[in-house]
């Protein structure tokens, strides 16, 4: 029995040195913990991973979002470059008409008068006039016929081309602002923009001014949007003076003239290649001759002068356009949101409308004349995309850009209209959905652009 318990208790010291050893060596045993720090700088990296992805995401947004108001606003502005591009070109055509008409009135006028003065000189001491008066008189019946098309048809004629190259230039400044809208909402789509729009708003009955009894009713409320300016889009061109056309106030004009007579000199004959009448000729062609242009075309005969030639503020905002882009990003209040959403539920927004959801971007553009002060002659209009604001310029123009999205704000509407239908139509989305999230973030650019007032704005770039 003795012998028993005492193997009984020589076993049992056994195991609790065996245990205590064990014990001890885990203490001493570090194998495995590099394992532990690797499993746990995975799970770091994987979520920095994650972090950067999501990021990459909304930047890759961001970049896209800015790449469509560039497109934007440079498209809208290289579409009014063309127009002043054009009308400079139809300036120069109704130049070289009038000119024509001045020389061949001017020619005709000096001939015909130094003609009558040889056969007046003619006697039987002065047989030389007597030969040019005859020549000269023969010359005159056979060119009668070119001379009645130019006191008739050919006037005509002339006159139907000024008033078409007139009633072109006048269309061109009126349909430009339009058209260059248009073009910007097109390029802003095609770059993936929901919404795309310009200050100053094209002309139109579109309503663009918070009626009276609205802002009354938010002022109960303590709130206002009767923040507007009275801008509308509009060509920077004005209809000159017809003189400008007659008095070579240009050497372009005066290069023209000079040429046209030069080229008259070489086709006539007998007297009228004489010194004399072609200086007389090319004389009367900037007086009598302009007077009998303006007879026949009047007004129509004027130029179009380009009018934003310093760099004024208003200038300035004359050739160029601020561009509003939004683009819709449906993860931005989803997957993205969701990641990230540390607030408990009581917290959440209680409508969609507090939800972010897109891109808001800015960008301008500006057509200017490139080489020297503009005239009304020179086709040199290009396109540039330039910072949105300078150093003092929304100052010096009197509006802010809050001021100027509430009048861009029923173009923008009608643009995500035009561009949600046609993605529901597509097949790219729900319309309402795609109206809901929009609307939250047009509430978030009202605080936006309010936030950017003048104090802040000066040498914003995007």
């Amino acid at each position: 029995m003795n012998a028993n318990l005492k193997a009984h208790s020589n076993i049992l010291a056994r195991l609790r040195s065996w245990t205590r050893q064990r014990l001890e060596s885990f203490n001493q045993d570090q194998s495995g913990a590099v394992a532990i720090l690797c499993l746990a700088a995975c799970m770091i990296l994987f979520m920095v991973a994650l972090v950067l992805y999501d990021t990459g995401k909304v930047a890759r947004n961001k970049i896209d979002a800015q790449n469509a108001a560039d497109s934007a606003a440079y498209s809208q502005a290289a579409v009014k470059a063309r127009t002043m591009n054009m009308v400079m070109y139809a300036n120069v055509a109704k130049r070289t008409i009038v000119s024509l008409h001045n020389t061949y009135f001017g020619m005709w006028t000096a001939w015909v008068a130094w003609t009558a003065s040889r056969c007046s000189s003619c006697n039987i001491y002065n047989p030389k006039a007597c030969y040019d008066c005859v020549i000269n008189g023969l010359l005159a019946i056979a060119e009668a016929p070119d001379t009645i098309k130019y006191f008739g048809s050919v006037g005509s004629r002339y006159e139907k081309e000024i008033k078409a190259l007139d009633k072109y230039q006048s269309y061109m400044a009126e349909l430009t602002p339009w058209w260059a809208w248009s073009e910007g909402l097109v390029r802003g789509s095609r770059n993936g923009a929901s919404i795309t729009s310009s200050f100053p708003p094209p002309p139109g009955l579109i309503l663009t001014k918070i009626p009276d009894w609205i802002e009354t009713a938010l002022q109960l409320f303590g709130k206002s949007l009767g923040n507007h300016t009275d801008m509308k889009d509009s060509m920077p061109l004005k209809k000159g003076s017809w003189l400008k056309m007659c008095v070579p106030t240009t050497a372009a004009a005066l290069l023209e003239t000079t040429a046209n007579v030069a080229i008259h000199k070489s086709r006539s004959k007998e007297g009228a290649k004489k010194g004399s009448v072609v200086a007389a000729g090319a004389a009367l062609a900037m007086t009598g001759g302009c007077l009998y242009s303006y007879s026949q075309f009047g007004g129509a005969m004027a130029p179009r002068e380009p009018t934003a030639k310093g760099d004024s503020a208003s200038a300035l905002m004359s050739k160029s356009n601020v561009v509003f882009s939004y683009k819709s990003t449906p993860q931005m209040r989803g997957t993205l949101r969701n990641n990230y959403n540390i607030l408990p539920g009581e917290f959440e927004p209680a409508t969609a409308l507090q939800y972010g959801s897109g891109q808001w971007n800015l960008s301008r553009g500006e057509f200017f004349f490139d080489g020297g002060s503009p005239d009304p002659w020179t086709p040199k209009w290009t396109a540039k995309v330039r910072p949105v604001a300078l150093p003092g310029e929304f100052q010096e123009l009197g509006a802010d850009l809050n001021a100027m999205y509430h009048d861009v704000a029923p173009y923008m509407a009608l643009s995500m209209l035009l561009s949600l239908g046609q993605s529901a139509l597509t097949g790219g989305g729900g319309f309402m959905d795609g109206v809901s999230a929009t609307a939250g973030d047009a509430v978030f650019l009202e605080k936006a652009t309010r936030s950017l007032d003048n104090s802040v704005i000066n040498g914003l770039n995007k």
